[in-house]
């Protein structure tokens, strides 16, 4: 985004914000519906973070409806490593977002393995691998989550490099549930957070690939 826009779309989240907080106060002593809370809200932390998106890039999907995220990550290990990791599916120790993650089925390489992972806000999510490309990368797609997210999102995986060093890539194709309400959240909350999550689950496996190497 160059400068210019930028501060067209900066001016707007600003102008967005104090129209909102005047509509939602009104709106909310008439009603205390999820629906007012979730405008008068949801602008507040738009404003917050609609400057940049400093995790991962966002875009829309090619899948209607659904949002894009990607990122890349350099790591200085060998790929054949690198791959190594990323193939043992049941072990996301090296990311403190998981507490444990664990197979369901009794299929352990390739596809249509399918893990559990409890995550560290109570949540889980399951994933299961529909694309297998041993050694370059992989698709999972969720089976099931307790959060927000729809049972049709997936994630692409990709693993490019040497001996010498990598390229770990991932693009995230995901929904929200709740229609029309998941849509607001998406656009308000969910991209800056889960962009933010994203860069920082790479990052810890870029550290753990590196200390691992």
């Amino acid at each position: 985004m160059n400068i210019i826009k930028h501060n067209n779309f900066s001016r707007y989240c600003l102008y967005l914000f104090f129209k909102t907080k005047l509509i939602g106060a009104n709106a909310m002593k008439k009603s205390k519906s999820i629906f007012s809370i979730i405008i008068t809200f949801g602008f507040i932390f738009s404003f917050m973070g609609c400057s940049t998106m400093g995790g991962a890039r966002v875009s829309d999907s090619h899948k209607p409806g659904k949002t894009k995220m990607h990122y890349k990550v350099k790591i200085n290990a060998p790929k054949s490593e690198v791959w190594d990791i990323l193939a043992d599916y049941d072990n996301l120790s090296w990311t403190e977002g998981v507490i444990d993650a664990y197979y369901i089925g009794k299929i352990r390489n390739g596809k249509g393995m399918t893990r559990h992972c409890n995550l560290d806000d109570g949540g889980y999510v399951v994933e299961r691998i529909v694309a297998w490309d041993k050694g370059n990368g992989f698709t999972y797609i969720i089976v099931d989550a307790s959060g927000p997210l729809s049972n049709d999102s997936y994630a692409i995986w990709t693993v490019r490099g040497n001996e010498k060093q990598s390229t770990v890539g991932i693009k995230i194709h995901y929904e929200l549930k709740y229609g029309i309400i998941g849509d607001m959240m998406n656009t308000l909350m969910a991209k800056k957070k889960f962009s933010d999550s994203i860069a920082e689950f790479m990052d810890e496996f870029k550290v753990y690939a590196e200390k691992k190497s």
